[in-house]
C-alpha cells in the first residue's frame, strides 16, 4: 500500500519569529538535572524524570517546582526515556531516543496513576518503525528518533525529531493505539518544520492544551503553536512561531492551563539551566490581554482604517500610568501580520525614557495591513496583545 504525505512548509525565508518572553522560572531540585519531559496530572501536580543513563525514577512536583516524592516505576528500564504524557490518570512513558540509529524497538511504559502511591508495576507497547530500513550504529543521518508525545482521545501521538544531514526539517507524526500490545508504526502526517537546522527545528517535547484545542511543539530554540485543527489534523489548521528568549537544553513542555505552558530544561556546565520556565501564550492566539506592571496600570487601544477601501490605517495606544509612576524606560511596540494563520514583525517602534503626565500617555502609529495586531513589551513582559484581525 502506497502512502501519501503532504508536507506543510513554515515558509522560514520569509517570516520573522516573535521572540515569546518568560514570565518567571524557578529551579528544578539538584538531583532532576536532565529533565527531559514533564507533565500535569488532575491533582495539578507535575511528573518529570531523568533521560538515558538513569534510574527508572519519575519524580513528583508541586505547581511551583517544589519537590513532593518519588515513584519508583517497576519493570522498566531507561534505556532513553524521552518524553511522559497523561490521559485520564494514565500515564504513558516513552522510551523512544535513538540518537545513533542503533535501535528499532521501542517501549511506551504505562501505568495508572495514585496520588497515595509510590511504586507502580509498568506496562508496555512496543513498537517499530515499518520503513527504518538504514538501521545501522553509524548512522547519524536519519528521522527515526523521537522525544515528543501527546495523549489524545486514548492515542498516543509520537512526533519525530529530525537528525537527518543535509537537513531537510522534517517532524513525521505517528499515531499508537493504545489497546495495541504491539504496533509497526508509518507516518500519518508529516512537516516542514523549518531548515534552519537542528538546534532551530528538531522536535524535544510536544504538549496537548486541556481544552484539546492547542499543539505546542518546542525545540530547544523555538515554540510552535497549531490550533483550529480538526480533530488529529494538527498540522492543517493555523499555527505561529516563537523564538525563545533565552537558548537552554529546553527538552520538556506542557500545559499549565489553557493560557500558559511551562518548560524544563537540562542543565549542563556548557549551557546552564535545570529550571521550569512559565510562559503566556493564549494572548498570541487569542488576543486582548492587558498586563499589569510597576508603572502602567493599563493599556488601551483603537484602531482606525483611513477610508473604508484601504487597508491603512492609525493604530492609537493610550497608557495609563500607575499613581506612582513618573516615567517609563522603554517600550517597545510591534506591530504584525498576519497571513494564513502566521504572524509576522513588519514594524516596530521602541521609545526610551519617556515622562508621564497627569493625562494617559497617548501614541499613535500607522500600519499597512490587511490582517494585524499589535503587541506592547515593557522590560521584556508583555502588556498587552490585541484581538487578531482576520
Amino acid at each position: 500500500m502506497k502512502y501519501l504525505f503532504i508536507i506543510v512548509a513554515f515558509l522560514h525565508n520569509t517570516l520573522t519569529a516573535q521572540i515569546l518572553y518568560v514570565q518567571k522560572s524557578v529551579a528544578l531540585p539538584k538531583f532532576i538535572s536532565e529533565s527531559s519531559g514533564v507533565c500535569k496530572m488532575p491533582d495539578g501536580n507535575f511528573l518529570t524524570f531523568n533521560d538515558s543513563g538513569n534510574s527508572s525514577d519519575i519524580y513528583v512536583l508541586d505547581s511551583i517546582g517544589n519537590y513532593i516524592k518519588t515513584i519508583k516505576l517497576k519493570g522498566a528500564n531507561n534505556i532513553d526515556w524521552e518524553a511522559i504524557s497523561v490521559c485520564y490518570n494514565m500515564v504513558y512513558l516513552a522510551d523512544i531516543g535513538n540518537n545513533i540509529n542503533n535501535r528499532n524497538i521501542f517501549e511506551l511504559y504505562y501505568f495508572k496513576y495514585n496520588i497515595n502511591d509510590t511504586d507502580f508495576n509498568a506496562e508496555k507497547i512496543i513498537f517499530t518503525y515499518k520503513n527504518n530500513i538504514f538501521l545501522t550504529k553509524s548512522q547519524w543521518g536519519h528521522n527515526f528518533d523521537a522525544e515528543a508525545i501527546i495523549c489524545l482521545d486514548r492515542n498516543i501521538y509520537l512526533f519525530s525529531k529530525n537528525r537527518t544531514n543535509p537537513y531537510n526539517g522534517i517532524c513525521y507524526l505517528y499515531k499508537i493505539n493504545t489497546s495495541h500490545i504491539s504496533s509497526s508504526l508509518v507516518p500519518i502526517d508529516s512537516i516542514v518544520v523549518g531548515t534552519k537546522g537542528f538546534f532551530s527545528n528538531s522536535i524535544t517535547d510536544a504538549a496537548i492544551s486541556p481544552s484539546g484545542k492547542t499543539l505546542a511543539l518546542i525545540t530547544t530554540k523555538k515554540i510552535y503553536l497549531f490550533y483550529d485543527f480538526k480533530e488529529d489534523e494538527f498540522f492543517r489548521g493555523k499555527h505561529a512561531e516563537f523564538t525563545f528568549d533565552k537558548f537552554t537544553q529546553k527538552e520538556g513542555v506542557c500545559f499549565l492551563n489553557e493560557d500558559t505552558i511551562i518548560v524544563t530544561d537540562e542543565n549542563h556546565h556548557f549551557i546552564p539551566g535545570g529550571k521550569i520556565y512559565y510562559y503566556e501564550v493564549s494572548s498570541f492566539l487569542n488576543g486582548n490581554k492587558v498586563y499589569r506592571s510597576q508603572e502602567i496600570e493599563r493599556v488601551d487601544i483603537k484602531i482606525t482604517s483611513n477610508n473604508k477601501s484601504s487597508n491603512d490605517g492609525i493604530c492609537e495606544f493610550k497608557l495609563h500610568r500607575n499613581e506612582k509612576s513618573k516615567y517609563i524606560d522603554t517600550l517597545l511596540v510591534e506591530i504584525h501580520s498576519l497571513k494564513n494563520g502566521i504572524a509576522t514583525i513588519f514594524k516596530v517602534n521602541e521609545v526610551k525614557s519617556i515622562t508621564f503626565l497627569k493625562v494617559p500617555l497617548i501614541f499613535y502609529y500607522s500600519f499597512v495591513a490587511q490582517n494585524y495586531f499589535f503587541r506592547i513589551y515593557y522590560k521584556n513582559k508583555l502588556l498587552y496583545s490585541s484581538k487578531i484581525k482576520e
